[in-house]
């Protein structure tokens, strides 16, 4: 079964995430977070959304509430984050009747 965080979160410049998202890797990757892909708001200017694959759904949460994503967070230049924190979803594999 496949599981799946989702995350919207507006950004001051679009090029700060990006090089500040890419260096995170290796802690995604630590907590069994694989990336699937990252996209634009297509109504939100400069409002990213993040789709990851995860193993556990334990070892995603302390991912997100690790120091390391916060500090990543100050140097995406993530908006709002202790007004605004940004939207996640956790999401798992099922089928719908």
């Amino acid at each position: 079964m496949k599981n799946y965080m989702i995350v919207k979160q507006p950004v001051a410049d679009l090029a700060r995430f990006r090089k500040a998202f890419d260096e995170l890797q290796p802690h995604r990757k630590e907590y069994g977070l694989i990336d699937i892909g990252q996209f634009l708001s297509a109504d939100e200017p400069n409002t990213v959304i993040v789709m990851m694959e995860y193993t556990s759904l334990e070892r995603a949460k302390e991912y997100w509430h690790s120091k390391v994503l916060a500090e990543g967070r100050e140097k995406a230049g993530a908006l709002g984050p202790n007004l605004t924190p940004p939207e996640r979803v956790w999401l798992t594999e099922g089928y719908v009747e």
